[in-house]
């Protein structure tokens, strides 16, 4: 459950009479039960970093780049093998929609 609080005054109405401070609990609650997706990914080899955009907004401390795993392709066939990542950093401090990974040199040469 959630509320709102609002102050008097911090709303006016169109004939301009301040709002009465009032405290209101949520009629209603909608909790976030879907998770975030990948869009879409990029990643740049000369500056070494892997960015990823995500359907929402997502915690940015919470990613476990351990987690993540790049797959070559041949032409348009991928091949059956993955390569996850095992030094590298996130380096987004902030959640949002876009994370950046600062890859090693070790996980771009693998």
């Amino acid at each position: 459950s959630s509320h709102v609080s609002l102050a008097a005054g911090a709303i006016k109405d169109l004939a301009g009479n301040n709002v009465t401070a009032t405290v209101r609990v949520a009629d209603q609650f909608l909790a976030d039960l879907t998770a975030p997706e990948i869009v879409s990914w990029r990643l740049d080899v000369d500056s070494g970093h892997l960015v990823l955009t995500l359907t929402e907004a997502v915690q940015a401390l919470s990613l476990n780049v351990t987690g993540l795993a790049l797959q070559p392709r041949i032409g348009t066939e991928f091949v059956n093998e993955r390569r996850y990542l095992t030094g590298s950093l996130a380096t987004t401090q902030r959640d949002g929609t876009s994370l950046t990974v600062n890859l090693t040199a070790a996980d771009l040469n693998a």
